[in-house]
């Protein structure tokens, strides 16, 4: 075959594939059984970018739309010039909770077609039955909720702010809560001396700040989630123990004076409260719930007008099984339960109203 043949063989193939092209696999298994799962409606993500041409906004992303077949596999190929491809998960079969992604690539290289390798990439995504939900108490505690606007809540309770995980509610001056089943507590700032930032030739005070969570009780506490990334809901039972006394929170201002907060982000956690044990020593009460997307304890306006104050607002969302002793924290995903204050009950708050409480949760909201 000559010379002029061989280029335009070259030519042809390079044509039958795209440049850039990524070729992506994935294969849906139930978590449980490890079984393969058919039915599965899976859309590929393949990014876009604009380049010089940026100025234009954001390049829309090639979608490919498939669905496992019966050993639970499926493929998809698109083209992207960012080299970031992966796995929306839209739809799964009635008894399954649907997660929230199903892998992500970032390739490095290409073959001499342009082809991202390797061009057998495929992940694989767990997805787990519905087991026994049930209606929680739940509640979203930060500005947009229970305050309007972030107020210093811990100066204003005398620097201990207790919350009433129950009733859904600080306790008093801030709210109306009964039993102080967390307790955050500020401490006084720690000087670290007047620093000069060699850089900008800025003096400043520097100065460490912490804030103390505690859950009061023997067998009270709070203990991080460790379930695998996959699962969704993340906690689905409270552990029966490991739970610690509480968390600690930091502000600091460093002698480089730049701000450093240490909290808890995106982090998952269980917590016990109201444990009481007979004088055998067995668990006859205990209360258990959990909390999702962190814990952090915000900056926030001072009591004293113009003033600030660097923690003082806590931030977090849970849920909590009101019966006692129930470990399930499987949430029905329909039925918020809140304390109504005038009747002394829980109820079930409307369903608008119980869901806005944790948009942004999306499908792991358990």
């Amino acid at each position: 075959m000559r010379v002029g043949t061989l280029v335009s063989v070259a030519i042809s193939v390079a044509g039958a594939v795209r440049a850039d092209t990524a070729k992506i696999g994935a294969l849906v298994l139930d978590a449980e059984t490890r079984q393969p799962v058919e039915g599965v409606a899976m859309t590929g993500h393949f990014e876009m970018s604009n380049g010089w041409l940026a100025w234009k906004g954001s390049a829309t992303p090639n979608m490919v739309d498939v669905e496992t077949d019966r050993e639970g596999r499926c493929r998809a190929s698109a083209r992207t010039n960012m080299g970031r491809a992966g796995w929306h998960v839209e739809k799964v079969p009635e008894g399954y909770y649907r997660p929230v992604h199903g892998g992500w690539w970032e390739f490095k290289r290409k073959n001499l077609l342009g082809v991202w390798q390797p061009d057998d990439a495929v992940s694989t995504v767990l997805v787990q039955r519905v087991g026994h939900p049930i209606p929680l108490v739940g509640r979203s505690v930060h500005g947009d909720i229970v305050t309007p606007a972030r107020v210093d809540l811990i100066g204003k309770a005398g620097g201990r702010l207790g919350y009433d995980f129950l009733r859904g509610d600080w306790l008093p001056p801030v709210g109306r809560g009964e039993t102080a089943d967390v307790v955050f507590v500020r401490e006084p700032p720690v000087e670290l001396g007047m620093v000069k930032d060699e850089l900008s030739e800025r003096t400043g005070r520097s100065y460490r700040q912490r804030v103390t969570m505690r859950f009061p009780g023997k067998d009270n506490g709070i203990v991080e989630a460790g379930t695998p990334d996959y699962s969704v809901p993340r906690i689905r039972t409270a552990p029966e123990g490991g739970y610690g006394p509480g968390l600690d929170f930091e502000y600091e201002v460093d002698k480089a004076l730049e701000e450093v907060r240490r909290f808890h982000p995106g982090k998952a956690f269980a917590f016990r409260i109201r444990a009481r044990r007979d004088e055998q020593g067995r668990l006859v009460e205990a209360y258990y719930g959990k909390i999702y997307g962190g814990l952090e304890v915000e900056g926030a306006r001072g009591a004293v007008k113009g003033t600030y104050e660097d923690m003082g607002e806590p931030r977090f969302s849970y849920f909590l099984n009101p019966a006692s002793l129930d470990r399930n924290l499987e949430w029905d995903q329909k039925t918020v339960l809140k304390w109504n204050p005038g009747a002394g009950r829980l109820e079930p708050l409307p369903r608008y109203d119980g869901h806005k409480l944790f948009l942004g949760w999306g499908s792991r909201a358990p």
